[in-house]
C-alpha cells in the first residue's frame, strides 16, 4: 500500500500562522465596516480597504470565506449578532485564530514535541473546511 508522508509544520510555518493570526486579531478592532459591506480603517472615513474576494469580483458569486472580515470587525467591536449576520461561523474562525497564538508559540518553543499530533491538526483542518463549505451551501440554498 502506497502511504503519502503527512508534511511537519516547519518553524516557518509556525511564524507565519502566528503572524497572520496575531494580525487579524489586532486589526479587527482598528477597523469598521460602512455601508454594510466595505471595510475601512476606524476614523479614516474616505479610504476603504479593497475588496477581496476574487470569486465575488470576477464572478458575482460569494465564496465561502465572504463576509468573514466583516464578521472579525463585529465580533471584536463586541456586536456578534451583526457578526453573526456576516458569516454565521466568523466567531469560531476568530476563536481559533486566537487560540493559534499560544499554540504556535508553544510549537516554536518546543520543535522537537509539537502540542498536538498531526493527525488531530488534520482533522481540525478539515472540521474547519466543511464547516465553511456547510455554511456557504446553507447560504446558497436560503
Amino acid at each position: 500500500m502506497l502511504t503519502i508522508p503527512r508534511a511537519v509544520p516547519t518553524r516557518r510555518r509556525h511564524i507565519e500562522v502566528l503572524l497572520f493570526s496575531a494580525v487579524a486579531l489586532v486589526a479587527a478592532p482598528l477597523l469598521e465596516v460602512r455601508s454594510g459591506e466595505f471595510v475601512g480603517l476606524r476614523g479614516v472615513p474616505r479610504v476603504n480597504l479593497p475588496p477581496s474576494c476574487a470569486s465575488q469580483a470576477l464572478f458575482g458569486v460569494d465564496c465561502p470565506g465572504c463576509g468573514l472580515t466583516r464578521s472579525f470587525v463585529h465580533l471584536a467591536c463586541g456586536d456578534v449578532a451583526e457578526s453573526l449576520r456576516c458569516h454565521r461561523i466568523g466567531w469560531l474562525l476568530m476563536a481559533l485564530a486566537a487560540v493559534q497564538i499560544p499554540y504556535r508559540l508553544l510549537a516554536l518553543r518546543r520543535p522537537d514535541r509539537p502540542p498536538l499530533s498531526s493527525a488531530v491538526c488534520r482533522w481540525i483542518g478539515y472540521a474547519v473546511i466543511a464547516a465553511l463549505v456547510g455554511n456557504w451551501v446553507i447560504g446558497l440554498i436560503s
